[in-house]
């Protein structure tokens, strides 16, 4: 049966778009001496009414597909604008393609949500870990039921609540996949870790309901390593409400501010298409870090608005241009349904490595290879994983290579900018040893290998 003409377009993020777009209007509406006259919310299905023949200074706005929506700057007509975005990492991937700093505005995180002061954790109580929002790969379900095991393994008493309702959206920044149900593979392992009795869901729910479940000592969790998270709506509403945050320092969770915040280092992020393996050693490393750690208080970032600065359609058709040609023919994957055909490219590969590197914020690398990440049928030698667990990896880039992948370009240049390389062993590990060392002129002190 056809859909019906008027209706809205069925975005996964449709209900946080929704709510950012009344609260970013708001603050324009209280703010005049922006002179925003004409605004263009590209996320937000008012697009489409929108007048893209504009004479006047437009202000566009970006929420959290702002990679994608920059590529479809060739359909807008007006003739200058000025960017807005709601997190430092999209100011920043924006000017990287512009090639400018300082030309993209930030919407203050505090102008949008009240934030409130958050307590601190006391490890010595039974803590109520709350999630709100989509059950979905993206947002690693899966690694956050790893780390309630560990915690609670740890002799830290709690329990994990979700609201939202499953979808199989995956990371698509990370390639194609069979769109399995993601909802299986969450009850799963809920079943192997015996946690059945630690977790509840509740499907859906308003606002309102979520927010106003009784808790005794509630904490909120996200660690989304989604290559749109721009901003995070459940946890600036979490921190309304006073909850402590333990939060993925990543994306628009770096911008997030006060007491009682928590932020786990990226790298240690594993997404939910990695090995069990993989997810339940980081699940330990993550207890281990939030144990040892103190509280921390987080600086709000400094945010500097200039509504001086214009940038002509002409400027953005070259800077579009100049990173298209660079990326080739691959670049016509680049849209809303084929980011992850993209990803399966060299040099769409390359270009998300940098996106993702802009979203973390990490400077130093780490290759990570075994014989295929790709299958969660993967072995893993005991060296391999007692070498990981004792690694530091705090503040790198982790790069999950398999080996059927090493040969190509962008795994060589990952390789090439890792401080370290840790190898499996598997049945062709001793000649990707050996290709490392002769070929690829790894320092062998560099390569962790037994």
């Amino acid at each position: 049966m056809k859909v019906k003409r008027g209706s809205i377009h069925r975005d996964p993020c449709l209900k946080s778009i929704n709510s950012l777009y009344t609260r970013v209007e708001n603050f324009f509406s209280k703010n005049p001496q922006f002179k925003s006259n004409k605004r263009f919310y590209v996320d937000h299905y008012s697009s489409v009414e929108f007048d893209l023949s504009a004479d006047e200074v437009v202000d566009v706005i970006f929420f959290g597909d702002c990679v994608k929506k920059f590529f479809e700057s060739g359909n807008w007509n007006f003739s200058s604008c000025r960017f807005w975005v709601l997190s430092m990492a999209n100011k920043r991937i924006l000017e990287n393609f512009l090639g400018i700093e300082d030309i993209v505005n930030v919407v203050p995180r505090d102008e949008i949500f009240n934030i409130g002061e958050s307590k601190q954790i006391d490890w010595e109580e039974e803590l109520d870990l709350v999630f709100a929002g989509r059950l979905s790969a993206q947002k690693n379900i899966t690694l956050i039921l790893s780390v309630l095991n560990s915690l609670n393994k740890n002799g830290v008493k709690c329990s994990l609540h979700l609201f939202g309702s499953y979808d199989d959206t995956y990371h698509e920044d990370y390639g194609r996949r069979e769109n399995k149900e993601y909802e299986t593979k969450v009850l799963k392992q809920i079943e192997n870790l015996k946690l059945s009795q630690s977790v509840t869901f509740y499907g859906e729910l308003a606002e309102d309901q979520w927010l106003n479940t009784k808790f005794s000592n509630p904490v909120y969790i996200s660690l989304s390593s989604y290559i749109c998270e721009d901003f995070g709506c459940s946890v600036a509403q979490s921190q309304q409400k006073g909850w402590p945050l333990i939060i993925s320092d990543w994306g628009g969770h770096k911008d997030i501010f006060g007491k009682g915040i928590y932020k786990i280092p990226s790298s240690l992020i594993s997404h939910s298409h990695l090995p069990k393996e993989i997810t339940s050693l980081m699940g330990d490393k993550i207890a281990r870090y939030l144990l040892e750690c103190d509280q921390m208080r987080h600086l709000k970032p400094k945010y500097e608005i200039d509504i001086t600065n214009s940038i002509s359609l002409d400027f953005i058709d070259k800077a579009r241009r100049k990173t298209i040609k660079a990326l080739g023919g691959s670049a016509l994957l680049l849209n809303r349904e084929f980011l992850s055909h993209f990803s399966d490219t060299v040099k769409g590969t390359i270009f998300l490595d940098k996106i993702r590197s802009f979203m973390s914020s990490n400077i130093k690398n780490i290759s990570v290879i075994s014989f295929d990440f790709d299958t969660y049928e993967e072995s893993f030698s005991d060296s391999f994983l007692k070498t990981l667990r004792n690694m530091e990896m705090n503040d790198v880039n982790v790069f999950y290579i398999s080996s059927k992948n090493i040969f190509d370009k962008d795994s060589l240049k990952r390789i090439l900018s890792s401080e370290r390389v840790v190898l499996n062993k598997f049945k062709e590990s001793d000649k990707i040893y050996s290709y490392l060392i002769d070929k690829v002129k790894i320092d062998v002190s560099c390569i962790y290998y037994e």
